[in-house]
């Protein structure tokens, strides 16, 4: 659970935390402002099945992502991304967020 690289909130990451930990699913939370490299640093290292970007501002891009075998699911959350994502799904709300990464872990 990341901020895009220049977003300042991350409020609803806390959120989103405690909500996937309510079923049982375990996740980390980078922050706020997340830089490309940590991001992908990040997701090399913990190799998760979902990625969460959060965005409140609006221009938000979503950054490059390593290739990993099996694949990252990359989700993102917050009206930052409105009308700037293709071929990623856009979560519209905390209970969307929850059963999208569930779905994407196979739950």
């Amino acid at each position: 659970l990341a901020s895009a690289p220049e977003e300042l909130h991350d409020l609803p990451l806390m959120v989103l935390q405690a909500a996937l930990s309510d079923v049982g699913i375990r996740s980390h939370v980078i922050g706020a402002r997340t830089p490309d490299d940590a991001l992908r640093d990040a997701a090399v290292r913990l190799g998760p099945p979902v990625v969460f970007l959060w965005a409140q501002m609006p221009g938000a891009r979503i950054p490059e992502l390593a290739v990993q075998r099996p694949a990252t699911t990359l989700l993102v959350g917050g009206p930052g991304w409105v009308g700037t994502v293709d071929g990623v799904e856009h979560v519209a709300d905390l209970e969307h967020a929850v059963g999208a990464v569930r779905a994407a872990m196979g739950l």
